[in-house]
């Protein structure tokens, strides 16, 4: 998973993000979110409701999404677990059916799975 993060305005961060391995997907995504989103690490401190604009690009596809999301989740640094820090974003607006479309294709066959992520 790559990130870009570049300031847009005071009140809005751009995160340019990457997902092009289906384990780094699985160990992402947030299902049970009610509009769905993601898990990206990172050690900025958002605080829980900050809005974020996602420019998002799947599985070395050449087309991105662009979401507005807000952060729903946070895990801190030095969480239990050795969990990674960083912020679920729960998708607000965008492209969001487009992406969760994509997400849940390449998923299909692991989302049910047992395995840990990033999450839960």
């Amino acid at each position: 998973m790559s990130q870009d993060l570049a300031p847009e305005s005071p009140q809005m961060t751009t995160l340019s993000i990457g997902i092009n391995a289906l384990g780094a997907l699985y160990g992402s995504y947030m299902y049970f979110l009610e509009n769905k989103g993601l898990f990206i690490p990172t050690g900025h401190p958002y605080k829980l409701g900050d809005h974020l604009q996602l420019r998002l690009q799947l599985m070395n596809q050449s087309e991105t999404f662009d979401i507005l999301a807000k952060v729903a989740w946070i895990t801190p640094s030095a969480a239990q677990g050795n969990r990674s820090a960083g912020v679920g974003l729960e998708f607000v607006s965008g492209d969001v059916v487009e992406a969760v479309s994509l997400i849940e294709k390449e998923l299909v066959n692991v989302l049910e799975s047992s395995n840990p992520t990033h999450t839960m």
